[in-house]
């Protein structure tokens, strides 16, 4: 092998340790930014780092986003079956409660995330106390009430990798319980 084929591959093998390297640094100050300085995360490695700016990108700060961004974001990573149809969707950023909360969370301390939490705790709360006066509710309805105590679930679930406030954490666990609510009323004997 030639003296320019090795300087050539030198180049080239300098080139890439000196990307990821900048790549590294990047997202530690993506995790330094949302986070705060934490010394864990000068350990991580490069595939750990990814994992990471990965997760972030899926789930989103939404800091300076819409109730309707955090639907869509649960539309993406919720399991096979607790997504929320085209119809349901519009459903839901349709009733007067979602408009109610979208324009008022964050006057209320709340992040989208708990905002979110909030909708889902009102909706299967006030649907379990139709069923309970002994009101028939729609197979739609139904659905959708189906559907909202999985967002619940959901939030409740991604908790530690979600940035929230401290006042999120009321709705994040008043949905979780309407969850279990809605799930022990609907079981099968």
């Amino acid at each position: 092998m030639g003296t320019a084929a090795i300087i050539a591959i030198a180049a080239v093998a300098i080139f890439f340790i000196w990307n990821t390297n900048r790549a590294k640094n990047v997202i530690k100050a993506r995790l330094y930014k949302e986070y705060g300085y934490d010394p864990e995360i000068e350990k991580l490695g490069g595939a750990e780092l990814m994992k990471m700016n990965d997760r972030m990108d899926a789930m989103g700060t939404l800091k300076d986003s819409s109730l309707k961004t955090a639907l869509e974001l649960y539309q993406k990573n919720s399991g096979i079956g607790q997504a929320l149809t085209s119809d349901q969707f519009e459903l839901i950023v349709s009733t007067s409660g979602f408009k109610d909360i979208d324009s008022r969370y964050k006057a209320l301390g709340l992040t989208n995330w708990g905002a979110l939490a909030w909708l889902s705790a009102q909706h299967v709360g006030n649907v379990l106390k139709l069923m309970e006066d002994g009101k028939s509710i729609s197979t739609l309805i139904y659905d959708v009430t189906e559907k909202m105590a999985c967002i619940g679930t959901f939030i409740f679930n991604q908790v530690p990798e979600l940035k929230l406030t401290k006042k999120d954490m009321t709705p994040i666990e008043n949905a979780a319980l309407a969850a279990t609510q809605w799930l022990n009323e609907t079981e099968s004997p």
